[in-house]
């Protein structure tokens, strides 16, 4: 045996760096995994759900290495079953060796030092949420690259991406930021068909009118990002020849409403102007997601012709856009 000292270089020649120095230097490997996620593994094994130590390693689903001091993405690749990957808080600059977690669903890389996104995360098919604020992407891609738009690096499947404390989303006087961060966000919403929310600000069907065009938005409504929705309207007879009856109002996420929905009241024999502004407020919260106070306000203010209505709605891109059927009820 040695004394501890005696068995390493000389302290007094060679400069030790502090512990926090060690720290802030770290590399991503298993056994840092391993680590920080001992009570994981630990439960794992408790609960019988996996016959060993490394076994329940590598199937953990979430990974939680922030604050690690890290400088680049790599050892990661025993990982592949990972869902969530957080790398918050380190100092990683460029996105890479990530393409072998195929089942990534949620990735967080806010508050690095970011400058270039790279290409892998566009094998990323699963990725739903995207976390790279905080850092100091300019634009592009990769490193000399500059005319390959950031949209381009980005896996379609994203529904949540926060870019903001970037430089591509700032500029030298508010004015200019604003409309930096308007361009940008533009070119997210047009590229990204799934996007639900950029820099914690929603993507409303609106929006997406303004981007794309009436007929593009129609397109993107009939494609894999749109959804049937469909609203089951009890009719009441008013007269002695009419008999109490349902019809169904089907329609797809881009169609335009203030079309459909005059044409299908006049259809069905529904005339009062007040019914008609229900239906119109009742397929627009349907399709805008709005929450449900909003779309029972809508519902009490229908007139005498209508009931209250049974909705839903269906993802894919089957289905008639915009057809109306009746069923007797």
């Amino acid at each position: 045996w040695r004394l501890a000292f005696l068995a390493g270089p000389n302290p007094c020649q060679v400069p030790q760096r502090s512990a926090r120095e060690e720290f802030m230097t770290q590399r991503l490997t298993t056994k840092l995994v391993k680590e920080l996620h001992r009570s994981k593994v630990r439960e794992a094994l408790e609960a019988d759900e996996c016959a060993s130590e490394a076994e329940a390693l590598l199937q953990l689903r979430a990974l939680q290495l922030d604050h690690q001091g890290l400088e680049a993405i790599d050892g990661l690749e025993p990982f592949d079953r990972c869902e969530e990957l957080y790398l918050d808080h380190n100092s990683i600059r460029i996105i890479q060796n990530l393409e072998f977690l195929r089942r990534l669903r949620v990735l967080s890389l806010s508050w690095n030092q970011i400058e270039f996104v790279g290409s892998s995360l566009v094998h990323l098919h699963d990725l739903r949420v995207l976390d790279l604020s905080h850092n100091n992407i300019e634009g592009a891609v990769v490193e000399g690259a500059s005319g390959l738009p950031l949209s381009a690096a980005l896996p379609r499947s994203l529904r949540v991406l926060d870019l903001r404390g970037n430089p591509c989303a700032s500029a030298s006087s508010p004015a200019a930021a604003t409309a930096a961060a308007g361009e940008l966000r533009r070119a997210l919403v047009k590229a990204l068909e799934f996007v639900q929310e950029v820099d914690g600000s929603a993507v409303g069907l609106e929006e997406r009118r303004s981007v794309l065009g009436k007929e593009g938005l129609e397109k993107w409504g009939r494609g894999p990002a749109g959804r049937t929705h469909a609203i089951y309207i009890p009719l009441k007879a008013e007269f002695e020849y009419e008999v109490d009856r349902t019809v169904k109002f089907e329609f797809r996420t881009g169609d335009d409403l203030g079309e459909l929905v005059p044409a299908f009241c006049v259809k069905h024999g529904v005339g009062h102007a007040s019914d008609v502004e229900a239906l119109l407020a009742e397929a627009s919260a349907l399709v805008n997601e709005k929450p449900a106070a909003q779309a029972e306000a809508a519902t009490a203010a229908r007139g005498s012709k209508l009931r209250p209505f049974a909705v839903g709605h269906n993802s894919g891109s089957s289905g008639s856009s915009g057809s109306s059927g009746g069923g007797s009820g």
